[in-house]
């Protein structure tokens, strides 16, 4: 008496099974669309990633050269500094002299 209970009980559970395998077949479909781009002239997801990695490896690069570049730079703005100070100090001395000098022919 119990068998049809059970048969119904079964062919639920297969129809329930068959239904998620439906959708998990759709919607791995769609995952391999959204990553091999099955569509023409859409890029795949890997050459999506490559190109991004490939654009970060050049950002990556360029600012290597500009740090160096700023190195320099500090370095040379430091260097003319200190030429700037020697003149400033030049300077003031050549305005001295040059005050004791007015000072001598008045």
């Amino acid at each position: 008496m119990n068998f049809p209970f059970v048969e119904v009980v079964g062919g639920l559970l297969a129809a329930i099974a068959a239904y998620y395998s439906i959708r998990a077949k759709i919607e791995a479909g769609q995952a391999n669309d959204a990553v091999n781009h099955t569509d023409k002239d859409k890029p795949r997801l890997y050459d999506l990633a490559l190109s991004n990695y490939e654009g970060v490896a050049r950002i990556k690069e360029r600012q290597k050269s500009i740090e160096k570049t700023v190195d320099k730079l500090e370095e040379n703005q430091s260097a003319t500094l200190c030429k700037i100070s020697e003149h400033d100090k030049t300077l003031k001395r050549h305005s001295k002299i040059l005050d004791t000098l007015k000072k001598k022919e008045e």
